[in-house]
């Protein structure tokens, strides 16, 4: 005879199917990926002050100064966001379940921090999936909070975050600068700590080196080379990022789940759209300061009021235009219209995993000596033209894989590791 509690947690087995998806989040997952893309491929990663071969020209410059204060920091923000949002709405369905959500979110988030170390070391260093593994347990382990509780640590946390140096959460040797905009830039971790000659050799030496090595060297070099930026990375800023910048984002994204602001659209309207419309003021104010900030002066000159305000701008200029961008969408999304051109964009969403790994996998070949070694030779033009081809070819790649297949491969495979067991894959 089956008892309830044993249908209960049979049921908590069973990973989440199409029908109790909400659309508007594989959506706006989809937006988020295509945001972080460009730009990986036009400023972030491939192209910048350190990396490029010759000298930019001041066209390039200015579309690389507009995609940084547009861009950098704010699709991921979004990204973040839903993970954390993603990790308290399976949370709230173990517990409707009547089942306790730490074994299989453990499970989750174990294999996602192994795919993560693999995707780090293997392809490249600047793998994100590791720190939303380790964040994602401090997730769990704060699953009994209420909404009022997560709103006021993410609050808190962000305002001991935002000046220059931070008072808690801080690390011997951390960066000023956010990392969000330069995480993915090997050179940018050892930055020089005085106007010197020898400095200023050790720098350009330095990023001299990662261009060999990315657009020449072998795939030992660059195993190498990822191993090196990675202990480097863990030894300036990584906690501070992971701890000060990310970690509210997420529960921010766990107090949205607990709230069901999403899943009770309708009633929320007038709080998503204070969030535009404060989101969209402040984080272009901020990202404007911060622009003129690196175009204007050099932050070693500035006295120390100046720069708490810069890093302060920066710090609140990245998330506001973030959470600006995604409350935006949502409210667009209750556009009848808006929402036809959805597909695309939630089936990238749904196969987020497969398509973050996928474009990793494109720039390796196309910008590194193992494929066309295109490294430090892109302008940001051309890095946002490949990236939006690429994203292109990935929607159309998504909407026609999910028209046989119930999730991307990748989806399948950690699905299949978290619950145990193989999961039906065709639809």
């Amino acid at each position: 005879m089956t008892t309830e509690r044993g249908a209960r947690s049979r049921a908590a087995l069973f990973p989440t199917i199409g029908r109790d998806r909400i659309e508007v989040l594989d959506a706006l997952r989809g937006f988020a990926l295509f945001g972080v893309i460009v730009v990986n491929m036009s400023v972030d990663t491939i192209w910048s002050e350190e990396f490029v071969t010759g000298t930019p020209s001041p066209v390039d410059d200015i579309i690389a100064s507009g995609l940084s204060m547009l861009g950098a920091g704010k699709f991921l923000t979004i990204f973040t966001f839903l993970f954390g949002l993603g990790v308290f709405m399976q949370i709230e369905r173990c517990i409707e379940r009547g089942t306790g959500p730490a074994p299989l979110l453990t499970r989750r988030l174990l294999v996602l921090l192994a795919v993560g170390l693999m995707h780090l070391l293997l392809i490249g260093w600047t793998d994100i999936l590791h720190v939303y593994a380790v964040l994602g347990l401090v997730l769990l382990a704060a699953h009994r909070l209420g909404a009022r509780a997560l709103l006021v640590s993410a609050v808190a946390i962000m305002v001991l975050n935002v000046g220059e140096p931070k008072p808690l959460i801080v690390m011997a040797g951390a960066r000023v600068a956010d990392p969000v905009r330069t995480a993915s830039a090997p050179a940018k971790l050892d930055p020089p700590v005085s106007d010197s000659p020898s400095t200023k050799t050790s720098a350009d030496d330095s990023s001299a080196r990662v261009v060999r090595v990315y657009a020449q060297g072998t795939y030992g070099e660059i195993l190498r080379e990822n191993v090196r930026d990675f202990l480097d990375y863990l030894r300036s800023f990584a906690p501070r990022w992971w701890f000060g910048s990310l970690l509210p984002v997420m529960l921010l994204g766990a107090y949205v789940a607990r709230r069901r602001i999403l899943e009770e659209l309708e009633t929320h309207v007038r709080l998503l759209r204070l969030v535009f419309g404060w989101g969209l003021a402040l984080g272009l104010a901020g990202s404007a300061l911060t622009l003129l900030r690196e175009t204007l002066w050099e932050e070693a000159a500035l006295p120390f009021y100046a720069r708490q305000l810069a890093a302060a701008s920066e710090y609140v200029g990245i998330r506001a235009l973030g959470f600006a961008y995604a409350s935006g969408f949502v409210l667009a999304a209750r556009s009848g219209y808006v929402r036809k051109w959805f597909a695309p964009l939630a089936a990238v969403g749904r196969t987020a995993f497969s398509n973050y790994l996928l474009q990793t996998v494109v720039a390796v070949v196309l910008f590194f000596g193992v494929g066309f070694g295109l490294y430090g030779r892109v302008n940001p033009v051309l890095g946002a033209l490949i990236a939006v081809v690429t994203f292109m070819a990935q929607s159309a790649g998504s909407v026609w894989w999910l028209s046989r297949f119930r999730y991307g491969p990748a989806e399948w495979v950690w699905r299949s590791l978290s619950y145990a067991r193989l999961q039906p894959l065709r639809c």
